[in-house]
Order: structure tokens, then sequence, then C-alpha cells
């Protein structure tokens, strides 16, 4: 009997996410973030907004399968001009895009879980699953 207790504890216990924290399918809704439109040339992607640095820190961390939610990245905004990123406890691949004045200016294939320190300059910074072509000197145009 006391193995049927524990087994239906754990099994309540998973079937609320306890364990599942680090595997969380990005949504707006399951991250309590709002979503915007951001458009690279004339191709509209559907992205986080990291408004705020509590936000900003957190970025994609402990979030898979991003497509799946209909989510292709996220915009950092009001970035004070040099910023720095990193991929720790970033499951997937990202390419992230350093954004001036609406041009690309610097472009990284970021690894998974990559603790190095990428620095650029810019007034925002676009994460995007990679596959999904941004070069410099492209356009993009934000709608929040």
């Amino acid at each position: 009997m006391l193995i049927i207790a524990i087994f239906v504890v754990v099994l309540a216990a998973y079937a609320a996410g306890f364990w599942n924290h680090a595997n969380k399918n990005a949504t707006a809704a399951n991250m309590g973030r709002s979503v915007g439109i951001v458009f690279v040339g004339n191709q509209p992607y559907n992205v986080l907004i990291a408004r705020n640095l509590s936000e900003q820190e957190q970025g994609l961390m402990n979030y898979t399968n991003l497509s799946a939610g209909g989510i292709a990245g996220e915009l950092f905004i009001n970035l004070p001009g040099r910023s720095c990123f990193w991929m720790k406890n970033t499951p997937e691949p990202l390419t992230q895009s350093w954004i001036n004045y609406g041009k690309v200016v610097y472009v990284y294939n970021a690894t998974p879980s990559d603790l190095n320190t990428v620095c650029a300059d810019g007034t925002s910074v676009l994460e995007l699953m990679k596959g999904i072509n941004i070069h410099t000197n492209q356009t993009v145009r934000e709608v929040i």
C-alpha cells in the first residue's frame, strides 16, 4: 500500500510539472510574456519581447520546442548600446543578431548551453531559431 501511495505522489508531481521545468514549450501564455511581430526583410516572425531586466536575464533559458508554441525567438529591446549574450541553459541553437536603427550590424550563430559571452553594439538584439536566414545590413522592423 505504501508503494502505491508513493507512486501516486510521484505521478501527481510529474503531472504538475515538478520535474518538467527544464522542458517547456515556449508560448507567451506559459512564459507570462508579451509577443510582438518582427519583420526580417519582408518575412514576419512572432517573437517574445524582453522589455525589462528580469525578462532579459531569463531570455529563452530552459525552453525547448519554440516553433510548437508559434514562437520564432525573442527580441530584447531598450538595450544600453553594447550588450553581451550567452547561452546558459538554452537547449536550442539560436542565431543572435544585434540591431542598430533597424539594420542588423552583427550576427552570431550560438550553440546550446555555450557559456562564452558574445558582445556587440546595438539598441536591440533578436534571437531567432537557427535556420532562419538573417545577415548583416538586413532591415529589421519591430511591430510591438
